[in-house]
């Protein structure tokens, strides 16, 4: 039986980004028990070959990253559009930051191991309290002088447009007085390769492991990212009780608040050098203020990330690509998924 071309570059990639993923994680728990310069911190280091495993990974499956804008400069909260998994190595190939992820990512293979290496944040959506425990961890992260990234749609989706953003994480940049930036993600395949919303975005059912394996089959795609300018509050121009369309249905609900007062106290080319200075952290101001602040950021950020969103090349086919029926349980457990309009069609919980 002979293989295809397409079938032995999914194979090759697939060993290759386990081996690569594999000692990563053996450099990084070396930096914790080898000794290191005293001038250089762990963060650093840790950031510093994130940095170079996500553009070697970006070459080796076949991303072409482009970006507008000018990169952020740390501490920073960056927020985007969630459209895939690859959304991380993407970001990763550009800046550094702490992603803050949803909590059974700790439990898978490697990925779980490694993640906790590079302090990623997990968090349990399910439960409220989480934020309690959530937010001084993003904070300190920020006071670090790192840079904290997360996707507040809470969920990805097929690319459509920007879903409603959820304001609870956003109270961590309003506590340590740093702005935010959005960060706007697109994704574009070419032929033969099926539309990139179905084949690189991960959305409703998809099952992760054949998802990746579907991908690794084409020869290539693009991924552009859109930065917006700095974002800050000043709630002094914000109308007292002003509800955005930009929130979630669940934004109005006392998260921020309760755990305010719950706690105390690119491949080659692609990647830009950084430019400008440090950002200034402002002042802290009171916490009677800090619910009016978090939603004003979340309304913002919005409004940033979808002045420069261009949809992921949606198709009108409602025919599964070969990528959907590497999964016929999950087609059946829910037909009406590549129906744009369908209920459960647009996006996957996270």
């Amino acid at each position: 039986m002979t293989m295809g071309p397409s079938r032995m570059r999914a194979l090759s990639r697939s060993a290759l980004l386990v081996f690569r993923a594999a000692w990563l994680v053996v450099q990084l728990t070396l930096d914790r028990v080898m000794p290191r310069p005293p001038n250089e911190r762990l963060n650093v280091r840790t950031e510093r070959r994130l940095g170079r495993w996500a553009r070697q990974t970006a070459r080796s499956i076949g991303m072409r990253v482009h970006v507008d804008g000018e990169l952020p400069q740390g501490p920073v909260a960056i927020v985007a559009n969630h459209l895939s998994y690859i959304d991380i190595v993407a970001l990763w190939c550009l800046v550094p930051g702490v992603f803050v992820a949803r909590a059974d990512v700790a439990t898978w293979p490697l990925i779980g191991r490694a993640g906790r290496l590079i302090d990623t944040i997990f968090i349990d959506r399910t439960r409220k309290r989480d934020l309690l425990r959530v937010l001084p961890e993003m904070q300190a992260a920020l006071a670090a002088g790192r840079n904290v990234i997360f996707f507040p749609e809470g969920t990805s989706s097929r690319g459509e447009h920007v879903l409603p953003f959820k304001s609870p994480l956003f109270e961590a940049a309003v506590r340590e007085g740093v702005p935010v930036v959005g960060a706007s993600l697109q994704f574009e395949t070419a032929e033969p390769a099926p539309s990139a919303d179905l084949s690189v975005a991960w959305w409703a059912d998809m099952t992760f492991a054949p998802h990746v394996f579907a991908l690794l089959h084409f020869p290539g795609f693009e991924a552009r990212i859109r930065f917006s300018e700095q974002i800050w509050a000043t709630p002094e121009l914000e109308p007292p009780g002003e509800r955005s369309l930009a929130y979630g249905e669940n934004v109005e609900q006392p998260i921020g608040n309760e755990a305010a007062r719950g706690t105390a106290s690119s491949p080659e080319g692609s990647h830009q050098e950084a430019k400008g200075s440090h950002p200034q952290k402002r002042p802290r101001r009171p916490s009677n203020r800090s619910s009016r602040e978090r939603k004003q950021l979340c309304r913002l950020a919005y409004e940033a990330v979808e002045k420069k969103f261009i949809p992921t090349t949606p198709i009108d086919s409602t025919e599964p690509t070969d990528l959907l029926r590497t999964n016929p349980r999950a087609q059946s457990r829910n037909p009406d998924r590549l129906n744009p309009n369908g209920a459960n069609g647009s996006e996957r919980p996270r």
